[in-house]
């Protein structure tokens, strides 16, 4: 038996395109790809004097379900995320999604992982954010 598939919805973007307060180091629940479907969370760490711009797009940090078998620590952070389980913060993939992607505030990274995303994030830029 063959499942129908339904065509996903596009989105009409536009520029500002949101009312929400977003700042660095937040987890937000995204819609992944423009596929209402495929919902995942991401960690913001664009920095807030970009965040007050209103600006299309956001730099990101995706999470994954928890793996705890990768040995580079600064490529994958571990964190809890309170009522969810325990996530990975993909470091080196770092993305952007558009503003209109953001659905939910889930939680913000204590003080002590907004730190160490930062050191991690720097490594692999080469520069500090």
């Amino acid at each position: 038996m063959t499942e129908e598939i339904k065509p996903v919805e596009k989105k009409a973007y536009r520029w500002p395109a949101y009312s929400k307060n977003i700042k660095q180091f937040e987890i937000w629940t995204v819609e992944w790809r423009n596929n209402p479907n495929d919902v995942k969370h991401a960690v913001i760490v664009q920095g807030n004097a970009l965040n007050e711009a209103s600006p299309m797009t956001f730099l990101v940090c995706p999470l994954s379900k928890y793996y705890p078998h990768i040995r580079h620590w600064f490529l994958r952070q571990y964190i809890d995320l309170q009522d969810k389980g325990r996530y990975t913060i993909l470091v080196d993939n770092i993305t952007t999604i558009s503003a209109e992607a953001l659905l939910d505030r889930i939680d913000i990274l204590k003080l002590e992982e907004q730190q160490r995303l930062r050191r991690n994030i720097s490594l692999i830029l080469g520069f500090t954010i």
